[in-house]
């Protein structure tokens, strides 16, 4: 993996003021770091990932999208306890894959 042309995906239908918070920012560049720390080679990459790929095809209706201010207190700058807790399983999920979190 070459690291270049880092963004953060939309991962819900798109919604009025619904858009990446500064979490998903944070966590993109961790899963830069982690994939550079690891040494994870393009070829290596689907079937490193393949259980959350696999979860993540089997489920083929989005979720509807929330409010920033529903997932993130903008003022305090950090995640509510549930996106929080939402980051917690998603970083497990890919430590589970062997992905070297820092």
């Amino acid at each position: 993996m070459n690291g270049a042309n880092l963004y953060v995906p939309r991962v819900s239908r798109s919604r009025m003021n619904g858009g990446q918070t500064p979490a998903d920012a944070e966590v993109m560049i961790e899963a830069s770091d982690a994939t550079l720390n690891t040494k994870i080679k393009r070829d290596e990459v689907y079937e490193m990932f393949k259980p959350v790929i696999e979860d993540l095809m089997s489920n083929s209706t989005p979720v509807e999208g929330k409010l920033i201010s529903e997932c993130y207190d903008l003022q305090r700058h950090k995640p509510s306890p549930e996106y929080r807790d939402l980051i917690q399983k998603v970083k497990g999920q890919f430590r589970e894959c062997g992905l070297q979190w820092l």
